[in-house]
């Protein structure tokens, strides 16, 4: 966790506009007192937690799951969103969505790159949005960059994106972001 990081876009929050900070899940467990920290900086910015969500990656496996638990409800309960990212690609899958409830899952790019032509990865990615909407979780697909990964995306429900067709990543600026044409007629469904 940086403190400098906090420090920085608490100057550009404004209103309903979120901080994410993305954290792998064992850094929940190896720093002590984590929430308690970051609680700390939250405060020292003139934040509340309801403006930061943890992000947590699903990239690392867990060791020690029943505390990995009680600081993710731990961050509940002080009002901190909580998102998984990198959703599909990694260890824990469906088994983070049992253990604790998201506000948010970020589709991973392995799945959502080409989708519009790939049968299986549309069936995955549909049931994925039926048991979000079910559970009252936002879903963000990662990694969009092409038009025809997008329009698909939408058909099904999506409504948040990120990637490269929208804007490329940069520090310190204020991003322009591009908004592609829409054009569902070269969308295959399956």
């Amino acid at each position: 966790m940086k403190k400098i990081s906090l420090e920085w876009a608490s100057r550009f929050i404004e209103g309903n506009v979120k901080i994410s900070i993305n954290l792998l899940p064992n850094t929940l467990l190896k720093i002590p007192n984590t929430v308690e920290i970051l609680l700390k900086y939250v405060k020292d910015f003139n934040l509340h937690p309801g403006q930061i969500i943890v992000e947590i990656t699903e990239e690392e496996a867990i060791s020690h799951p029943e505390k990995f638990t009680n600081v993710i409800k731990k961050l509940h309960y002080f009002g901190f969103g909580i998102a998984i990212d990198d959703f599909g690609a990694g260890f824990a899958g469906l088994s983070l969505i049992t253990k604790f409830q998201p506000e948010k899952i970020k589709i991973d790019r392995v799945i959502v790159s080409r989708i519009h032509e790939d049968g299986p990865r549309q069936m995955i990615v549909r049931s994925v949005v039926n048991l979000c909407r079910a559970l009252g979780i936002e879903i963000v697909a990662e990694g969009v960059e092409q038009a025809e990964e997008w329009e698909w995306l939408k058909s099904v429900g999506i409504e948040l994106f990120q990637g490269f067709l929208f804007s490329k990543p940069s520090n310190n600026a204020m991003l322009k972001i591009r908004f592609p044409p829409l054009d569902i007629s070269a969308v295959t469904l399956f």
